[in-house]
């Protein structure tokens, strides 16, 4: 009877089970037709999309056959124009020619006038000499004669002597004036050759005038044809293409003698200025244009399709490669990518117009064109932020594209982490209607030594992050001239513009980071380990500061992960991939309370800032669900891991500060509550944090204990 008993009660636990195991399978059964359901569903929008995209590739090859019919159009009309500027450079060289010969005819001139002044130097002297010489024959002829007069009993052969030197001084009086004669006969023919020269050098003078107005017709005319052939020639945003910078501008920075590394103000007065000295601006007709005037045909100018801003320090190679990799990394055409930047469109040949006039007519070209690029080169304080007409560029393009949004907190462990889509190595302020769409670049040498810097020193992070902290607006150099005109068009308080300067800096070097610790963990060029956990960890907590709460949870879910996968014991003879498998499991699949405990289980304690992370979350977990004493438990032991891996002194600690002074208070610990806000506080400002919104709902909490009231704000964690 007890054995029959005990079948059937083995028999019901069998039934119970199969039914559980029934129940089970139903649902599995129900999960697998819902996949299959959602897979439909995907693959009818997968062909939906390819259909869209054979369109859209279909209307593209149109477009692109049109635009390179066009193309083919205005290349050949520009070679007809290019052949009319080469028989007008062979009509020039005749001109030099005649010019030449003209010079010849001067020179011949000039000696002929030395010539004549010698004969007439030569028929001075021998005028004089004939003078001298007969007032000699005057005088021996009245001494002879007196003599004569005074002895006619002279011997004969006396007065035969002084008749023949009478004789002999009028032979040589009638030589002088034989030789006085041919001068002047010289001199006439000087006179006739000097006419002849007069008169050919004005009919050289006037075919000389008529080729240049010939050739002012024949410019006039190609200056003519170039604006119908190009509209945008003389236009406010004409602009250079990305691809004539990276061919052209580069060849002819080689040309000139300088280096890809030479600053950019070097290469506008070697290269830019002398380019267009010669060209006829279209704007006033006087010679002398801007670069971007100076280069011609589709796929080296065109109307402005960004705005390029960068410093004069930066090197002309850094510049070019910023906008090369732009190109490539938003699948944009570098022929038809065309940039407006100061140096290439304004006239350098013109006096400019002052600071402030320069900045309004940026502003309405950042208006008008809507997305600016920005070098940020190096990648540890830029040279943009030294010069203040590039800080207020810069300031200026910020302000007119809109803010990030905040983020709402998440609280979910698996919420609160979920995936994003990568990060682009450069920040972009998203545009939206009217707004302007900001770039900021970081050229491909700057990355590779951000690179070099993580590498080499896993506190290159917080460093960096600290040193964004300045007054930006006051340090950049400038004139004093130009500081005054340039704060008076910043407008508002210099203290708030550092604020915002500082804030969107921040920003762009948290997600510059992100982009380069994700790369080089891709790329092998950091390994896998603590270094790299404590690198995600600070990035992660960076990226929360400035709002990117998605990014954030991403990163520092990665960062958790690399610090875990050795704190999962591997069985023996189990592959490691197992390992960082079961890792991978327990993080999607455990809340993070059951995390925590799996991780402390079966590895013990873990001083690693990732673990403080965790911490941190387990204690904002806890408080949510009115556990206040365990939250504290779990914030006072993240603060204990903190200040043992020297990360307390972070956004991080921080953050986790002001939640531990939250939780005193909770628990009706005023004093202690204090004492964690002033340490949050002093850790803020080390990190240059304490003007943030984080910043402000800290004080807000300070002012709320010192008044007796509850704090109420909600506890912040990715």
């Amino acid at each position: 009877h007890e054995a029959a008993e005990e079948a059937a009660e083995l028999l019901g636990r069998a039934e119970a089970s199969a039914s559980q195991q029934k129940q089970e399978l139903d649902n599995l059964r129900s999960q697998i037709d819902w996949q299959q359901h959602e897979q439909r569903e995907a693959e009818t929008r997968l062909q939906e999309h390819l259909l869209q995209a054979t369109q859209m590739q279909a209307l593209a090859q149109m477009r692109a056959q049109a635009e390179a019919d066009a193309a083919a159009r205005a290349n050949t009309e520009v070679q007809m124009l290019k052949i009319r500027l080469d028989e007008h450079r062979a009509e020039a060289c005749s001109v030099a020619q005649l010019r030449q010969e003209l010079g010849s005819a001067e020179d011949k001139l000039q000696e002929a006038g030395r010539l004549e002044m010698r004969q007439e130097e030569v028929l001075r002297k021998a005028t004089a000499e004939h003078a001298q010489r007969l007032e000699s024959s005057k005088a021996s002829a009245r001494s002879l004669q007196e003599e004569l007069l005074a002895a006619q009993s002279a011997s004969q052969r006396e007065t035969t002597t002084t008749e023949a030197e009478l004789r002999d001084a009028a032979d040589k009086l009638q030589s002088a004036r034989s030789q006085h004669e041919l001068a002047e006969s010289r001199l006439a023919a000087t006179s006739s050759r000097h006419e002849a020269v007069t008169a050919e050098l004005v009919t050289v003078s006037s075919r000389l005038e008529a080729m240049e107005q010939r050739g002012q017709h024949l410019e006039d005319t190609l200056a003519s044809r170039l604006q119908q052939l190009d509209p945008s020639i003389g236009h406010d945003l004409r602009s250079v293409s990305v691809h004539h910078l990276s061919t052209s501008l580069l060849d002819g920075v080689v040309m000139s003698g300088l280096s890809l590394d030479a600053k950019m103000s070097e290469v506008e007065q070697k290269v830019l200025k002398p380019h267009g000295h010669d060209v006829q601006c279209p704007t006033d007709g006087v010679a002398g244009a801007s670069y971007s005037d100076s280069v011609y045909g589709p796929d080296d100018a065109g109307l402005a399709t960004h705005i390029l801003s960068f410093c004069d320090e930066d090197a002309v190679g850094e510049v070019v490669g910023a906008l090369e990799w732009h190109c490539q990394e938003q699948g944009l055409n570098p022929k038809r990518t065309y940039v407006w930047a100061c140096s290439l469109c304004i006239n350098l040949h013109r006096v400019r117009a002052d600071p402030g006039t320069e900045m309004k007519q940026f502003r309405n070209r950042v208006r008008s064109v809507g997305k600016v690029l920005v070098v940020m080169s190096p990648w540890r304080k830029p040279s943009c932020l030294k010069q203040l007409r590039s800080l207020t560029e810069l300031w200026e393009a910020l302000q007119q594209s809109p803010q990030h949004p905040q983020s709402p907190p998440r609280r979910s462990w698996r919420d609160g982490w979920a995936r994003s889509s990568p990060t682009p190595y450069f920040e972009v302020a998203g545009a939206s209607d009217g707004a302007c769409e900001v770039t900021m670049l970081l050229p491909p040498r700057a990355a590779g030594k951000l690179r070099q810097e993580l590498r080499d020193n896993d506190e290159s992070c917080a460093l960096a992050w600290r040193g964004l902290q300045e007054r930006w607006l006051e340090a950049a150099e400038a004139e004093a001239l130009e500081r005054d005109q340039l704060v008076d068009f910043i407008g508002s308080g210099l203290v708030e513009a550092n604020r915002f300067l500082t804030r969107r800096l921040q920003r762009w070097l948290a997600m510059n980071l992100e982009r380069q610790l994700r790369l080089m963990i891709t790329t092998s060029e950091l390994s896998a380990g603590e270094s790299a956990a404590r690198m995600f960890d600070a990035v992660g907590w960076m990226l929360w500061e400035s709002g990117m709460n998605d990014h954030a949870g991403e990163l520092l879910q990665d960062g958790l992960q690399l610090s875990l996968e050795g704190a999962f014991p591997a069985a023996a003879g189990r592959a490691a991939a197992q390992s960082r498998l079961e890792v991978n499991k327990a993080m999607t699949n455990l809340e993070v309370f059951q995390l925590a405990g799996s991780i402390f289980e079966k590895a013990g304690e873990q001083d690693t800032p990732s673990i403080a992370t965790l911490l941190t979350h387990m204690g904002v977990a806890r408080g949510d669900a009115q556990d206040h004493h365990g939250a504290l438990e779990a914030f006072v032991h993240a603060k204990r891991i903190r200040k043992a891996t020297n990360t307390l002194e972070s956004v991080a600690g921080a953050v986790l500060l002001w939640n531990l002074g939250y939780t005193f208070e909770k628990v009706s610990e005023s004093e202690n509550a204090a004492k964690a806000y002033e340490e949050a506080e002093a850790v803020r400002r080390v990190t240059g944090t304490l003007d943030t919104p984080g910043g402000a709902r800290l004080q807000k909490a300070q002012r709320s204990l010192a008044q007796g009231k509850l704090n109420t704000g909600i506890v912040a964690s990715p």
